[in-house]
């Protein structure tokens, strides 16, 4: 209630309490959509609580997940309820007494990372969302000097309790939004220094062992202390792995595209991917979330035409397609593909139509692909039939919707894989 952000909130809660005194105030508490991400709010807690008490609110719903855990999840919920009992108690008093009986000889160093944390977000002006993410930034509390920091907080904390049965795991649970979060980062910047690939002078993608090595890690230690979920919806740990590794791997394939340049119709939106037309054939294949690596067009269809450079014998070309009803996102009803060897004169050589049942709720990710053999052709179009509106039958009925595409492949005869839904049929 202390950020300027909130004077609209504070607002409508003074203004309805000059109503009313029977006002029940339901306040979120945690990330909900990566469960699994640092998120110090922790700070926050005790003067929201005492601007409600303050305003004769006296019924407060202060809501996480307290049954999936998540992020410092028993912490959080041990200050709330001394705080809702009491808003004046001494909060740094509360978060020392539960770091020391919980987390034993690790609690000074956990209590250093707490303070880092939080003191890197107030420094940064940043804010925390209830569907964030944990990006990359130069200067933000997750830029890669903070993220580095907080792994020797975590690396001594672990040595601190090394062995222990009891207050290991605890540590190891505490040290897994850290993790989550140098995943999410080196899948997001996919290249450079803290990308989760290496790339050839050819153009080939080859993946950091230290980054699959964090990821086995990262998964194995959620299944060993029971996490059931990486987000309110699901994605279980099992399913967060398989999905990352299909990203990885995949991107670990070449094809004649590749690095090829890409020209649109009618742009891409450049809320997503920065609109980059040549994210079509960079070679990182996207995973199953919107936000990274696919290229969106909101209310229009995309035909996309890429240069080989040369004529080539074509034996397969395919495309990846998103589906998030959820987000207005749809896959495109059918997909065209054309062949040119001048730029010129184009011949379609087949027409695909969608598999995925359009009611389907959750992500799904379908390749479109056309075997054409013999073919010989230097210029590719890849071209949509999509809804454009939303169905009548959708709760958006009427409004633009999304169509996301991503990585467009060609080969001269390897073949290219087939898919829908992605790992584990979802």
């Amino acid at each position: 209630v202390e950020h300027p952000g909130s004077a609209s909130f504070v607002q409508d809660v003074k203004d309805w309490r000059a109503l009313t005194d029977n006002i029940f105030l339901w306040d979120y508490v945690i990330n909900f959509r990566n469960l699994y991400s640092p998120f110090p709010n922790l700070r926050v807690l005790q003067p929201n609580l005492r601007f409600f008490r303050d305003q004769g609110i006296t019924t407060v719903f202060e809501q996480g997940l307290s049954t999936w855990y998540g992020e410092f999840a028993q912490l959080r919920q041990y200050l709330l309820a001394k705080l809702m009992w009491n808003p004046d108690a001494d909060a740094d008093a509360i978060i020392d007494d539960f770091l020391a009986g919980y987390y034993g000889p690790a609690a000074p160093h956990l209590r250093a990372y707490i303070d880092a944390a939080h003191d890197a977000l107030a420094a940064s002006g940043e804010g925390l969302g209830i569907y964030s993410y944990p990006v990359p930034s130069e200067d933000g509390f997750l830029s890669a000097a903070n993220l580095d920091h907080y792994e020797e907080l975590f690396a001594q904390a672990e040595k601190a309790v090394a062995g222990d049965p009891v207050f290991e795991p605890r540590v190891w649970a505490a040290h897994l939004p850290v993790q989550f979060a140098l995943l999410e980062q080196a899948k997001m910047k996919a290249l450079g220094a803290r990308g989760c690939f290496t790339q050839a002078a050819s153009g080939a993608l080859t993946v950091r062992p230290e980054v699959a090595d964090r990821l086995d890690v990262f998964v194995r230690r959620c299944q060993e202390l029971g996490v059931p979920a990486l987000w309110e919806y699901g994605t279980s740990p099992r399913e967060y792995g398989d999905w990352t590794n299909h990203f990885l791997r995949r991107s670990e394939k070449t094809h004649l595209a590749q690095g090829r340049p890409v020209q649109l119709a009618a742009p891409a939106s450049d809320k997503y991917n920065g609109g980059r037309a040549e994210s079509l054939t960079d070679g990182i294949r996207a995973w199953n979330d919107y936000h990274f690596h696919w290229l969106g067009f909101e209310g229009q269809e995309m035909a996309a035409t890429i240069d080989l450079g040369a004529v080539h014998a074509i034996e397969d070309i395919g495309v990846d397609f998103l589906q998030d009803i959820n987000s207005w996102v749809f896959m495109p009803r059918s997909v065209r593909f054309l062949v040119s060897a001048d730029g010129r004169d184009f011949q379609e050589v087949g027409r695909v139509a969608a598999r995925t049942d359009p009611h389907l709720w959750g992500p799904q990710v379908e390749t479109f692909q056309v075997e054409q053999a013999s073919t010989r052709a230097r210029f590719i179009r890849v071209e949509t039939d999509s809804y454009r509106q939303c169905p009548t039958w959708h709760k958006g009925s009427g409004g633009p919707a999304w169509i996301f595409a991503d990585e467009i492949r060609v080969n001269d005869g390897g073949g290219l894989e087939m898919e829908s839904h992605g790992p584990g049929g979802r």
